[in-house]
């Protein structure tokens, strides 16, 4: 080996425990910021289609359904109220 592959793999060898522990921080963000997109990109879609479900089995309720009958003759849907 060339002098020069020598020092290099004696200053891997001094350091070997840092950089093994910075590549072992790496992964680890890696995995966490995969899990995290993963669990944002599924929650987009959730969301997208429970919107879609809800928009589209909305029933259809009109303002005169929506106020309470009253036997007395109290309550009358106007536009006002």
């Amino acid at each position: 080996m060339s002098q020069k592959k020598v020092d290099e793999y004696k200053k891997y060898k001094a350091n070997r425990k840092e950089i093994l522990a910075k590549e072992k921080r790496a992964k680890q963000r890696n995995k966490v910021l995969a899990i995290i997109a993963t669990v944002a990109i599924l929650c987009g879609v959730g969301y997208g289609v429970f919107y879609t479900y809800k928009t589209e089995t909305a029933p259809d309720i009109t303002f005169a359904e929506l106020v309470a009958p009253d036997q007395y003759g109290l309550l009358v849907p106007t536009i006002e109220d």
